[in-house]
């Protein structure tokens, strides 16, 4: 995943705080030290899963599509469930 610049809107910025997470931590965990996962997607641009900590150690979980200009779009980010927490530490090993 080669993104260097996130595109933000008011809907997913309202969608990521329902799950209390702001854009700065999307943004730390996506241009940080991350595990990323390529998703199955039907359409054009691919999409990845990214399993981050912030700097303040919050768990994430995020989906960005990426489009061939090297921006992305963010889908969605929430606090990782504890299965997703576990590979992401194993990962990390």
């Amino acid at each position: 995943m080669r993104i260097y610049e996130l595109i933000w809107n008011n809907d997913r910025i309202e969608h990521i705080a329902r799950h209390n997470v702001t854009i700065n931590e999307v943004e730390e965990v996506c241009f940080g030290f991350s595990l990323i996962l390529k998703a199955k997607s039907t359409g054009e641009n691919p999409v990845y899963y990214v399993l981050g900590q912030t700097e303040a150690g919050k768990y994430l979980f995020c989906v960005v599509i990426q489009f061939q200009d090297g921006k992305g779009y963010p889908i969605t980010a929430r606090p990782m469930t504890d299965n997703e927490r576990k590979r992401y530490q194993k990962w990390r090993k």
